[in-house]
């Protein structure tokens, strides 16, 4: 199966937290379809951390959290399905990451 190809590995653990890591430095090839969702996996990746240092309103912080986590599962998801989704708002920006 198409999904099953190492690439697409990479691509999903883009959207896993940290492990974006992962793909980030160990990925030599960066075919398009990795980059794609590395920059969006970054961009989710910090969207996330800043919504976990919201101490100003907790419950809000750890709402908005959640929400990305769940936004980040489904995009991990339809990753592993080879499916190229453009993720609300978080597109935009990170396509203007340069990798």
């Amino acid at each position: 199966h198409a999904h099953e190809e190492p690439h697409h590995v990479m691509a999903m653990l883009s959207y896993l937290g940290i492990l974006f890591l992962i793909p980030l430095l160990m990925d030599k090839h960066h075919d398009e379809f990795v980059l794609f969702h590395l920059r969006q996996g970054i961009v989710m990746f910090a969207l996330e951390v800043l919504a976990s240092m919201l101490f100003w309103n907790r419950n809000a912080g750890d709402m908005l959290t959640f929400a990305l986590i769940v936004v980040s599962l489904v995009a991990a998801y339809r990753t592993y399905k080879s499916e190229k989704w453009v993720l609300p708002i978080v597109g935009q920006y990170a396509q203007r990451i340069k990798l």
